[in-house]
């Protein structure tokens, strides 16, 4: 008598497969690479620096086009507008500060102004460049994401654990005022401390 698992193992297969593979082995389409065994899929890359169609080096031109391009406009505004806005009033306070300590020093006014403007300008592209720099715009953009999540308390809700915490405060005060009390009267009688008239 032949092994169960014998039988099972020699059993034809269903005679099923993907739909993908049947469309796929059904239509080849050689103008594409890999479709079919007749025509290998190859895959094709391009050295750094050589030039496209249109004579131009693509990286030169996509530096050239994200240099003042918002990276994902839209997303993450508020957290990076505000970053932007706390950047730029840092940049502005040194400026200020910068032209400060210059009008004291020195009468040129070129440099006096020029300067503070020159370094408020130059903090006003960092930040820029740092707020759109996919990195760190990703992370505001997941950070105002998840505060978007957070169940934020209702102002009854607020007002209520307000005054639990209050009232607990001042209930606990007294507890300690009560026991300092008691302990010094204590003291002061087996005479540990003295009585101050």
């Amino acid at each position: 008598m032949p092994d169960g698992r014998r039988v099972l193992e020699s059993a034809p297969r269903p005679a099923y497969t993907a739909v993908a593979q049947l469309a796929e082995q059904r239509f080849p389409k050689p103008q594409v690479g890999g479709s079919s065994p007749s025509c290998r899929g190859v895959r094709r890359t391009r050295r750094p620096g050589t030039r496209t169609a249109t004579g131009q080096v693509p990286e030169a031109r996509q530096a050239n086009e994200v240099a003042l391009e918002i990276y994902k406009r839209g997303q993450g505004k508020y957290t990076r507008t505000v970053t932007f806005v706390a950047g730029m009033m840092v940049a502005g306070l040194l400026a200020r500060f910068l032209w400060q300590q210059l009008d004291t020093s020195t009468d040129m006014l070129s440099l006096v102004y020029g300067l503070p403007v020159a370094l408020f300008v130059i903090g006003s592209l960092l930040m820029f460049w740092i707020v759109n720099r996919p990195s760190s715009a990703d992370f505001m953009i997941a950070t105002e994401g998840e505060m978007k999540k957070v169940s934020w308390s209702s102002k009854k809700e607020i007002i209520g654990g307000t005054k639990v915490v209050i009232a607990t405060t001042l209930i606990m005060a007294a507890l300690l005022r009560a026991v300092d009390v008691a302990f010094s009267l204590f003291f002061r009688s087996i005479g540990v401390l003295e009585s101050t008239g």
